[in-house]
């Protein structure tokens, strides 16, 4: 996601509500549809008002959310005690498909920075 729809989703969700969004949602694709009901994960999440929100100003739009920095950290933590790919997404509420990723990105990529800046 671009820095400037981050920001419009913070202003339009309020930032506890973005803060919820993006820990549900974060290294994932949503689909925002046209119209969200009860049952729908956005809504479930987020709330009726939220989901309305969403719905009306992005329907139709997929977004690639980014993982916090906070999340991954447990997750490479966690591949890097040994657990198995699918505990760890059952856990964090991933798809194997991501905790794989990030496994084989593991030893490519530096640690994460804690000075790093953060979404929220």
């Amino acid at each position: 996601m671009k820095a400037a729809l981050i920001d419009e989703l913070r202003t339009l969700l309020g930032a506890n509500t973005f803060r919820i969004f993006c820990q549900k949602f974060g290294g994932r694709r949503v689909f925002v549809p046209k119209a969200a009901g009860a049952n729908h994960p956005l809504t479930e999440a987020l709330g009726v008002d939220a989901a309305r929100v969403m719905c009306r100003e992005f329907n139709g739009l997929t977004f690639d959310v980014p993982m916090s920095q906070h999340l991954r950290a447990l997750i490479e933590r966690d591949l890097r005690d040994g657990h198995k790919t699918g505990v760890i997404a059952q856990r964090y509420f991933r798809t194997r498909r991501s905790i794989r990723y990030i496994r084989a990105t593991l030893d490519q990529l530096p640690p994460i920075d804690p000075k790093q800046g953060s979404l929220f």
